[in-house]
């Protein structure tokens, strides 16, 4: 969101400085609000019907009108009003936002603002970074808070709970932390809670696919057909959740929210050299900056930094139903990078997926080229899409620290794996050539990464492992 300003302004350490410091608290509120109202591309209506401009009309204009147009504003203005930038308007997906998150940004910068805010530990804020500080504890932090994106009510009082709650019915996950007790609340009935390991699949079946996208290369165990079924899968998953348009503004605030914190870092901002906290990746600021407030950063944070925006226009392209229409045409969009831009980002997910979850992508998969169950809950079954469900193994086997897990309540057994059901089949689509589909998963590209640690305490700081 506020990376998405930076770019269209032109990129940079100065033009992030002036989104972090050049506007105040009103300016970007109204910017996040014209974003909302501005037309959308087809990757950011989900089951929303596809009516877009500024005449839009039924669901999707109630939709936008959730926000108001920036006839209906009082000064001052935005920034940059997104309706008049010419293309239609995105946000990353909410995997960014996730992937953000576990390093432990928000904590990190919670207890530097509160030390700014309360205190004279840090060295003193200079006049940009207090109005950063104002802009920061406006935007996200103020209870009740008077903007549109902000969600927090007396019926779910706690930001911080909003976004687990997202994140576990979306994508199936729990945050790696949980710093104050916080962000737990209610567990949700409903859940993608095989996500992951349906996506984990995908990224096999991608790996097989490069492996063997050149003639030389041997016999082509390539398999379309099963990348076409897990994407498919993956888009219902996701469309089941969002119908409707639900989670769109659980997305949007996290969205908000991570965007603003990783901006701060993504440069050597006012904030960073306020801060002494200069160094040539966001990670390394990050850890400098933790340091300083007695928190250490996930030691995967690089890793997370580099794969939040590949996962985001992974999922984004995947959800439009784009990739299921390239593979239909058997288009290799996402395994040949000669052939789409989306093969790239899937190999720069390959690259960094096992730096987080300690599990190899790249070597043979075990059990009959299954996935084990044991990657989201410990249940030790596994799922194959090419067959049916081996039998369970040891159900008392420990997933790995450095996996993803879905925290099971205590004295709960962990659930049986279920066969696994065909996907619904996708809406008939007329059918573009091949070469206009890998042109639409291009274009719906987002400018906008995975394993779960542990927590381990101190007196004096509180320490993510990996």
């Amino acid at each position: 969101m506020f990376r998405n300003l930076v770019a269209n302004v032109g990129g940079g350490v100065n033009n992030a400085n002036t989104v972090l410091t050049g506007y105040t608290p009103l300016q970007l509120a109204n910017y996040l609000e014209l974003t909302w109202n501005a037309p959308r591309s087809r990757a950011r209506v989900w089951r929303l019907p596809a009516v877009q401009g500024g005449g839009a009309v039924g669901r999707l204009g109630v939709s936008r009108r959730m926000a108001r147009n920036v006839a209906e504003m009082w000064a001052p203005r935005p920034p940059i009003n997104p309706a008049l930038i010419g293309a239609p308007t995105f946000w990353s997906h909410l995997i960014y936002a996730y992937m953000i998150e576990n390093t432990g940004i928000v904590e990190i910068f919670r207890r530097v603002l509160q030390s700014w805010i309360s205190d004279e530990k840090l060295p003193p804020p200079s006049i940009e970074t207090q109005y950063w500080i104002r802009a920061s504890e406006d935007l996200f932090f103020k209870n009740p808070s008077p903007y549109f994106h902000s969600l927090a009510s007396s019926l779910r009082p706690d930001p911080d709970s909003i976004r687990v709650n997202a994140y576990k019915r979306l994508l199936g996950v729990e945050l790696g932390h949980n710093f104050t007790g916080n962000g737990t609340g209610r567990a949700p009935a409903i859940a993608n809670t095989e996500f992951m390991m349906v996506f984990e699949r995908l990224l096999h079946e991608v790996w097989n696919g490069y492996v063997y996208r050149a003639p030389a290369a041997g016999p082509n165990a390539a398999d379309v057909q099963a990348m076409e079924y897990l994407c498919r899968t993956l888009r219902c998953m996701m469309l089941d959740r969002r119908t409707n348009g639900a989670l769109m503004r659980e997305e949007f605030e996290a969205v908000s929210l991570l965007s603003w914190f990783h901006l701060a870092v993504e440069y050597d901002t006012f904030i960073v050299d306020n801060l002494d906290a200069q160094s040539t990746r966001a990670a390394s600021r990050l850890h400098r900056i933790g340091a300083l407030v007695g928190v250490t950063p996930a030691a995967a944070s690089d890793a997370y930094f580099q794969l939040a925006d590949a996962l985001s226009t992974a999922l984004i392209s995947i959800e439009s139903g784009l990739v299921e229409l390239a593979l239909q045409a058997n288009v290799p969009a996402l395994s040949d990078p000669a052939v789409s831009p989306l093969a790239n980002v899937f190999q720069t997910i390959i690259t960094y997926w096992p730096l987080m979850t300690g599990r190899a992508l790249k070597a043979p998969l075990a059990t009959g080229w299954a996935v084990p169950v044991q990657f989201l809950g410990g249940s030790g079954g596994s799922i194959n899409v090419r067959g049916e469900l081996p039998a369970p193994t040891d159900a008392t086997a420990a997933a790995p620290s450095n996996v993803y897990a879905i925290q099971q309540p205590t004295g709960a057994a962990a659930p049986a794996p279920a066969k696994a059901a065909a996907a619904p089949a996708p809406a008939t689509v007329n059918g573009p050539p091949a070469q206009r589909i890998v042109k639409l998963i291009a274009e719906n590209r987002s400018s906008s990464f995975v394993g779960i640690n542990r927590v381990a305490r101190t007196e004096t700081t509180t320490q993510l492992i990996s």
